[in-house]
């Protein structure tokens, strides 16, 4: 949902805020191995990745800002390019696993499988 499209009245950074801070608890328990916050523009990212470091930290996650997230059928090119998307992961090995991900999307390779994979989807 592109924040533009929220309805009348709701505040872009607490809906993005509140996702993040629900993700971060399913991430926290083990539901999920990596999440990724919705692909945001400047300045709402900058407002947003102040809360989003906050509840990484409050769980114990690790963060990363990513400006240049690969292109995937989970993700076309037009709704990344030029955002940020904010990713959250409870072991290293997730976060290094993704790098490496995204070095293979830089060579071409369809990592659309991987990326599920990494986001606990079937």
């Amino acid at each position: 949902m592109d924040h533009h499209d929220l309805p009348p009245g709701l505040d872009a950074v607490s809906y993005y805020s509140g996702a993040i801070e629900a993700f971060c608890e399913l991430i926290a328990g083990g539901l999920k191995p990596m999440a990724l916050s919705a692909p945001l523009d400047e300045p709402l990212a900058a407002q947003v990745g102040v809360l989003a470091r906050r509840s990484a930290a409050k769980y114990g996650l690790h963060f990363l800002e990513e400006k240049n997230f690969p292109r995937t059928d989970l993700t076309p090119a037009d709704s990344v390019k030029g955002k940020t998307i904010f990713i959250f992961c409870r072991d290293k090995s997730v976060l290094d696993a993704y790098q490496s991900l995204k070095i293979r999307a830089r060579a071409g390779e369809n990592v659309s499988g991987g990326l599920r994979r990494l986001l606990g989807y079937p």
